[in-house]
């Protein structure tokens, strides 16, 4: 009678510390019982019969030939398995020998279907369930795709799984697409753009002249536009699965995106990069600049340039909405962030006070002087303003630093007479508006010459460094306990000074108004004009056209009553004002008034006149 065997095989994959007969791995999960010769004594029917084997304490009541039945290589009982830690450039021993039943620790395959069961470098036949290394590649081969994002393998369930086999198709798609844009096509910049050389329709014979000849240039064209209609459709398909699918699938497709890498010679810089940034603000238009004595040049493929110009047009809508920020905060009651939000840059574009318009800085002069805001969230269509609750009140100070700053760093602001003439008036007005909304008008006392004389030197070298630096560091002299105001408006003047040398203003009249009772600080400024004679010709010759084509509605028309007083002190000004040049505009200024004014209304202009 041939021998027979029984197989217990144990449910859980602890040590039993019964080692198998013919096996060299320790613990194995199976247990070979060799009949004896009691047991094969034993008739077929008469196998029901209990037996006891007290040697192993076990109670058999029925035994047959034993099956062999699904195993690891390693538990297998036909050949012996030699174990090893991470052995994997070959087969230990005789390892790679297996039976029809043997699977693979790795792969869960059977060992004939194994693809690396030999295989130098891999060698699946060595792996084993008590080797942490051999269990590492066994859970990345079971995680498969989803080993990146570190699950356990009990976490594994259907949704996850589904999400691998997403990423899966859609990493092999992927490749494709990323390895055609890789390979480029070639193509000219005729192609993109249509050559307007007159060779073309000159000279019959000829495709082309040495003028236009690199635009017919054979090139090579990177077009990134399949990939990333790929990965949207891709995106947009995985956005109908379940939360947790479309979650993993989401960050799975990120990390694929993050690994890929641009065409050899083609440039694409980052947003923030330092050329790029200064070329996009016009700070730069050579596109050029010197690092640690090496020249670089600003240069991306057309294709490039084509997308940052759509992905720029894309960001002009998103950016009006971050413009209003600023005035958010002011209705908030942060003034000071929002001054310092004014100048904080997005991304490639311009901070916000680039693109004020003369309304906006208006406006947000009349915020920051007086700390009222216009009700509701349109700032420009409301006449009615309030305080917001829990404000911090702006230092003068601060807001004519912001004023200037702004006007420094907006172009269209810089060369417009109005901007100039509400800076005047925001320096010259009270911590409060009038019921209109215009600022009130507020007197300060003329300092003495000296410290006229101390403020002009301070204020140039103040507003040089502005010009240099875009920031303003006002010295203790404009903190000054006697002329702090004073101080201000004279450094407001100071840049109006600059301003004029700069370029000749298109109206200038009111400006010359905008100091209303401070007819001191005009007076600092003809003097401070007067070292420039061309200058101060130019802004007088403006100041009389201004009256002949304007018909003086800022003298008699936009006033209140209460500032018709200031009219006749500027005529007073004017007429004794030391400077010759000024007489004839004073005297256009009476014999207007002469044939115009309403001596009812402005009994006290005309006394004002006589009595100078």
């Amino acid at each position: 009678m041939a021998d027979k065997s029984v197989i217990v095989i144990s449910d859980d994959e602890t040590d039993t510390g019964i080692e198998s007969p013919g096996a060299d791995c320790k613990n194995s999960s199976v247990l070979l019982l060799e009949e004896n010769s009691d047991f094969g004594s034993v008739s077929d029917e008469n196998r029901s019969d209990e037996m006891v084997d007290a040697e192993f304490g076990l109670s058999i009541t029925y035994s047959r030939k034993a099956e062999v039945m699904p195993h690891a290589r390693y538990d297998c009982t036909s050949h012996v398995f030699c174990q090893s830690e991470n052995q994997t450039s070959r087969p230990v021993g005789t390892n790679s020998d297996f039976c029809e039943q043997c699977y693979c620790y790795i792969c869960d395959k059977l060992a004939s279907e194994c693809q690396s069961w030999i295989t130098p470098s891999f060698c699946h036949c060595n792996a084993h369930k008590r080797s942490p290394f051999w269990k590492s590649w066994r859970d990345k081969a079971l995680i498969g795709a989803l080993i990146v994002f570190k699950f356990d393998l009990l976490e594994i369930d259907a949704d996850l799984r589904h999400a691998e086999s997403l990423l899966m198709k859609f990493d092999a798609d992927l490749t494709v697409e990323h390895d055609k844009f890789m390979m480029g096509t070639v193509s000219s910049l005729a192609a993109i753009y249509s050559c307007s050389c007159c060779c073309h329709n000159q000279y019959q014979t000829m495709v082309n002249c040495k003028r236009c000849s690199s635009k017919h240039e054979a090139i090579l064209i990177y077009n990134y536009s399949n990939v990333y209609q790929l990965v949207l459709e891709f995106l947009e398909k995985a956005n109908g699965e379940k939360p947790k699918t479309f979650a993993v699938v989401l960050l799975g497709a990120a990390q694929r995106i993050l690994l890929h890498k641009q065409p050899l010679g083609l440039n694409v810089y980052l947003w923030e990069d330092s050329l790029l940034v200064s070329v996009l603000r016009g700070q730069n238009i050579t596109g050029e600049r010197v690092v640690k004595g090496k020249k670089e040049v600003l240069f991306e493929s057309i294709h490039v340039v084509l997308a940052r110009t759509e992905k720029l047009r894309e960001q002009n809508k998103l950016q009006r909405l971050k413009d209003l920020i600023p005035f958010f905060m002011c209705k908030h009651g942060d003034f000071t962030s929002a001054g310092h939000h004014l100048f904080h840059s997005h991304d490639v574009s311009c901070c916000t006070a680039c693109r004020l318009t003369p309304r906006q800085f208006t406006m947000y002069l009349k915020i920051l002087r007086t700390g009222q805001v216009p009700v509701g969230n349109e700032p420009f269509y409301s006449g009615v303003w309030e305080t917001p609750t829990g404000h911090v009140p702006v230092k003068k100070s601060d807001v004519i630093k912001v004023g200037l700053r702004i006007l420094n760093c907006n172009a269209q602001l810089y060369m417009n007479p109005d901007s100039w003439a509400d800076l005047i008036q925001a320096s010259c007005s009270d911590s409060k508006l009038a019921r209109d909304g215009s600022f009130i008008c507020v007197t300060w006392k003329e300092p003495e010459e000296e410290f006229q004389q101390r403020i002009r030197e301070t204020a140039d070298l103040v507003l040089k460094e502005l010009e240099t630096k875009q920031i303003i560091i006002l010295p203790k002299q404009f903190y000054s306990n006697h002329f702090p105001d004073e101080a201000m408006l004279m450094l407001v003047t100071q840049a109006l000074v600059q301003r004029l040398i700069h370029a000749h203003m298109c109206t200038v009249l009111n400006i010359a108004m905008a100091f209303r009772r401070n007819m001191w600080a005009l007076k600092y400024l003809f003097k401070s004009l007067s070292v420039r004679h061309d200058v101060l010709h130019a802004f007088l010759d403006c100041l009389i056209k201004d009256l002949n084509e304007k018909n003086n509605t800022l003298l008699i028309r936009t006033l209140p009553q209460s500032d018709a007083e200031h009219i006749g002190h500027f005529i007073f000004f004017l007429i004794s004002y030391e400077h010759a040049v000024l007489r004839p505009v004073a005297h256009r200024i009476v014999d207007f008034l002469l044939e115009h004014w309403n001596e009812m209304l402005h009994v006290g202009t005309l006394q004002t006149v006589s009595c100078s």
